[in-house]
């Protein structure tokens, strides 16, 4: 870290864990260095566990303003760390049949978590923004830094 040897890809790996950073990015320089690495759900409820073990400090539900209503979620780890879950859903009055369970499960998701939040043991905060949608997207996308957004 002083800058007198190039760091070893063990330490590379715990830097990126370390600082939520996308270790083929730090590492080769593909793909965005803010990508998530989270595994993708269609609905929102079957996050809860990921969540949960992630142990956030803040829950963050993003919107962009665009007519689409996209949402999506970030998990605050530490001052550092933030994780985007690596899904958009559309939060709007325009939505089909898949669109409503993916709603439902939304709301499902939200309710688990303010359950949770009940409990003496789970400490965190949630709350809500909305973005315009150019940075949205370059969250979404992982290029820029999600603790910039806050």
């Amino acid at each position: 870290m002083s800058g007198l040897k190039e760091p070893t890809f063990s330490e590379i790996e715990h830097i990126c864990d370390c600082l939520g950073v996308n270790p083929e990015w730090l590492k080769h320089g593909k793909g965005e260095p803010f990508a998530s690495q989270e595994e993708l759900h269609s609905y929102a409820f079957d996050y809860r566990e990921i969540i949960t073990a992630k142990s956030p400090k803040e829950i963050i539900f993003i919107r962009s303003r665009s007519s689409d209503g996209n949402t999506t979620i970030l998990l605050r780890i530490n001052k550092y760390k933030y994780i985007c879950l690596n899904n958009i859903w559309s939060i709007s009055g325009e939505v089909g049949d898949k669109g409503r369970k993916q709603l439902r499960s939304f709301y499902d998701l939200v309710k688990h978590l303010q359950k949770l939040k009940g409990q003496d043991y789970t400490c965190f905060h949630m709350q809500g923004i909305h973005l315009e949608e150019e940075v949205f997207n370059d969250l979404i996308c992982g290029r820029i830094y999600p603790g910039s957004i806050i």
